[in-house]
């Protein structure tokens, strides 16, 4: 799970959207009875989007509201999958119609409200973005491929959205899969870029083992202290943090091996990736602390985390830190 494997996450987009595709026929075919329109054509973030809609409607036993989902978003189930891996678009652009903005803007919301009220960029945003990524783009393809092979089975778009108080650097959904959410006004430089894209398909990734296990049994209400964030999480959440911490390191650790005579990440000196490295792996230990001392995990909880302790210790043998 740390690692990057393309051939993993192919397996995971194959089972995920053939478990997507069943759930389309039973709530178009056997709720709503239009059984010739239950074969789909895509199975793309927005139709992600437009099942986890219908599905939270369907447990409410709300036909109504399902059949007004269909009617109003359904013509997105039927527009096959025609962007291309990795397609970067802005929320409420031209190339994207109502009903995908507005799947987006539902998969996104988060529960503190920093994700809630999604604008599209300014132009200047995007072309900032866009300038960043095609800095960073041929350093995952030349020198970090199985990164970039990765990322290109998870993300099929990258959505660009901001929001009025520039708070958020980034999302990732589940009821979204196939697709992140990046604030291009925080991506400042090309290694915050190839960071927040690391960052938010690692969380993608780590929804998947969620299907058919709980991995973390902690109480939801319960909230403990985060070395992370000011404010106390739930233990999902921190255990989120440290898998995600985990793959950081991981790629930073990648990207150390590249030539130092090659252009990385548009020029970010030595020093500067050293010190990413350095913070991760300080926020990691004291997220994985928290986990081991008051984390409730199943079997395979404790499996992934513990993988991904083995990692940073790995790693760490070769940090700034113990030199």
């Amino acid at each position: 799970m740390i690692k990057p494997n393309s051939t993993a996450t192919q397996s995971m987009n194959t089972e995920i959207n053939g478990r997507l595709t069943e759930a389309f026929r039973y709530l178009i075919s056997d709720i709503l009875q239009k059984p010739d329109e239950a074969s789909i054509a895509s199975t793309g973030p927005t139709a992600h989007a437009l099942q986890y809609l219908m599905r939270q409607a369907a447990v409410d036993n709300d036909v109504a509201e399902i059949r007004s989902l269909f009617d109003t978003h359904g013509a997105v189930l039927y527009q096959g999958d025609q962007s291309k891996s990795c397609e970067v678009k802005s929320l409420g652009a031209p190339d994207m119609n109502a009903s995908q903005c507005a799947l987006f803007a539902s998969a996104f919301q988060d529960d503190i409200g920093l994700t809630t009220h999604l604008e599209m960029p300014s132009a200047a945003h995007i072309a900032q973005f866009n300038d960043m990524f095609s800095q960073v783009k041929p350093t995952f393809q030349h020198h970090l491929s199985t990164w970039w092979a990765e990322f290109e089975s998870l993300v099929k778009t990258i959505v660009l959205a901001t929001a009025k108080a520039n708070k958020f650097g980034g999302a990732s959904a589940f009821s979204a899969w196939g697709s992140i959410l990046i604030n291009p006004a925080n991506c400042v430089s090309p290694l915050s870029t190839a960071l927040t894209i690391v960052h938010e398909s690692s969380h993608l990734k780590l929804f998947y083992p969620y299907l058919d296990d709980e991995i973390v049994l902690n109480d939801p209400s319960q909230r403990f202290a985060s070395p992370l964030r000011r404010e106390p999480r739930p233990m999902n959440g921190i255990y989120h943090a440290a898998f995600v911490l985990a793959r950081m390191i991981a790629f930073l650790a990648d990207v150390k091996r590249i030539d130092l005579g090659e252009d990385i990440f548009g020029g970010t000196p030595i020093s500067e990736i050293d010190a990413e490295l350095d913070r991760s792996i300080a926020a990691f230990d004291a997220a994985n602390e928290i986990i081991k001392a008051q984390g409730e995990l199943t079997a395979l909880g404790r499996e992934i985390i513990g993988e991904a302790a083995d990692v940073v210790a790995q790693y760490s043998k070769n940090s700034t830190l113990t030199q």
